[in-house]
C-alpha cells in the first residue's frame, strides 16, 4: 500500500516537473519571440527615421517635406501603427527618445512624423477615456510633443487627488504647454513632499531646454514650493535671474527657499549676493543648512569672500558646526591663492577654537 501511495507520489512530482518544465520553455520562447518582433519594429522605425530625416537638406525647415514621403509613412502606419499596439508603443518609444536626443530640423521632423502617424489622436484618445496605468506616460508623450490640443485633457488630469504621479506629470507637461501661464499645474499643489518635489524636479530635467519657461517666473510665487522649485530649475537649466527678486528671497524665513537661493547664487557666481546670503545666516534657524551654504564657500574664487567667513567665526551667536565649516573654507580659499589663513584673523582663540583651527587644516575633505 505505501509503496503505491509512494509510486503514485512519484509519478505526480513527475507530471509537475514536466509541465513546469513546458511551462518554462513556452515563456523563455515567448519571450524571445516578442524580442525579436521589438528588434524588427525598432529597427524599421530607426530606418524609416534614417530615411526621412537624411534627406535634410536645407537650411531652414518647411512643414512640406511630409508630402513627397506620404505614401512611405503611410506604409509604415498601415503596417505598425494601425495593426499592434505592441509595435506601436515600441515606436513612440523610439521617436521619443529620438526627438529629445535629436536637434533643430531633424528634432521638428520627428515631431511631424509623430503627428503624421497619428500617434497624437491615439494619446488623446487614451486620455478621454478615464485613468489608467499608462496616463503618466501618455501625458508626459503629448508634453515632449507639444500637442497644443491635449491642454485642456491634461488640466482635467489635476483633478486626481489621489494620484500624485499622474497629477504631477500633468504639472510638468503644462510647463510646455500652456504658454501664457506655465506655472498653473505647479502651483495647483499646495502641500508637497520633499518626495512629491524631487519627483517633479527629476521630471522637468528631462523636459527639452528648448521648450521650457523661464523658471524665474515663479520667484515671486505666494506658493513656498513653487518658489523652493523654480529657483532650483533655474539653476539647473541656467536661466537668467532677476537679481532684485533673489535678493527678496534671502529675507524669507523659509530655510529651504534660501538654501534653494543661496545654490543659485554659488553656480552663478553673484558675490554680490553671496555675501549679503552670509550676513544673513543668524537668521536662518535651520544650522544643517548654514553648515551647507558655508561649505560651498570653500568652491567659490573670490579672495575677498575671506572677511565675510571671518565675521561668521567672530560671531558670538555662530553655532561650532558653522564655525567649523567656516575656518575650513576660510583655509582652503586661501590656499587657493596662495596664502595662509591663521588664528590672528580670529578675535577670540581659545582651545574650542584652537581645535576647530587644527581640524579645519586636515586634508580629508
Amino acid at each position: 500500500m505505501y509503496l503505491n501511495l509512494l509510486q503514485y507520489i512519484s509519478v505526480g512530482l513527475a507530471i509537475i516537473l514536466v509541465l513546469l518544465s513546458l511551462l518554462l520553455f513556452f515563456i523563455r520562447f515567448f519571450k524571445n519571440l516578442q524580442q525579436r518582433k521589438k528588434n524588427i519594429v525598432k529597427t524599421k522605425t530607426i530606418q524609416l527615421i534614417e530615411k526621412l530625416v537624411s534627406q535634410i537638406n536645407t537650411p531652414e525647415y518647411h512643414t512640406e517635406w511630409i508630402r513627397p514621403n506620404e505614401s512611405l509613412i503611410l506604409g509604415f502606419k498601415k503596417n505598425y501603427i494601425d495593426k499592434s499596439e505592441f509595435s506601436r508603443k515600441i515606436v513612440t518609444h523610439e521617436l521619443l527618445t529620438l526627438h529629445r536626443s535629436l536637434k533643430g530640423i531633424a528634432s521638428e521632423r520627428i515631431r511631424d512624423l509623430y503627428i503624421h502617424l497619428g500617434l497624437d489622436k491615439i494619446a488623446l484618445n487614451i486620455l478621454n477615456k478615464g485613468k489608467t496605468y499608462d496616463h503618466p506616460k501618455i501625458i508626459w508623450e503629448l508634453g515632449q510633443m507639444r500637442i497644443m490640443e491635449s491642454v485642456d485633457q491634461i488640466k482635467g488630469c489635476l483633478k486626481y487627488q489621489d494620484d500624485e504621479e499622474i497629477q504631477i506629470e500633468a504639472s510638468v507637461a503644462l510647463l510646455v504647454l500652456q504658454i501664457d501661464d506655465p506655472l498653473v499645474g505647479i502651483e495647483h499643489f499646495k502641500h508637497m513632499n520633499k518626495g512629491q518635489k524631487q519627483y517633479f524636479i527629476e521630471s522637468c530635467k528631462k523636459l527639452d531646454s528648448r521648450s521650457i519657461p523661464n523658471f524665474s517666473l515663479g520667484f515671486s510665487s505666494t506658493n513656498i514650493h513653487v518658489v523652493e522649485i523654480c529657483l532650483i530649475l533655474c539653476d539647473y537649466f541656467k536661466q537668467s535671474y532677476s537679481t532684485d527678486i533673489v535678493k527678496n528671497l534671502l529675507k524669507t524665513q523659509n530655510p529651504d527657499i534660501i538654501f534653494a537661493a543661496g545654490f543659485l547664487l554659488f553656480r552663478t557666481n553673484n558675490y554680490v549676493l553671496i555675501k549679503e546670503l552670509i550676513h544673513s545666516l543668524p537668521t536662518i534657524t535651520d544650522v544643517p543648512i548654514q553648515v551647507s551654504i558655508i561649505k560651498n564657500i570653500k568652491l567659490l574664487d573670490n579672495i575677498d569672500l575671506l572677511n565675510d567667513l571671518e565675521d561668521v567665526i567672530n560671531n558670538p551667536v555662530t553655532p561650532d558646526e558653522v564655525k567649523l565649516e567656516a575656518l575650513r573654507s576660510a583655509c582652503r580659499l586661501s590656499e587657493k591663492f596662495d596664502q595662509t589663513f591663521t588664528l590672528d584673523r580670529i578675535q577670540v582663540v581659545d582651545e574650542k577654537i584652537k581645535k576647530m583651527f587644527l581640524h579645519a587644516q586636515e586634508k580629508l575633505i
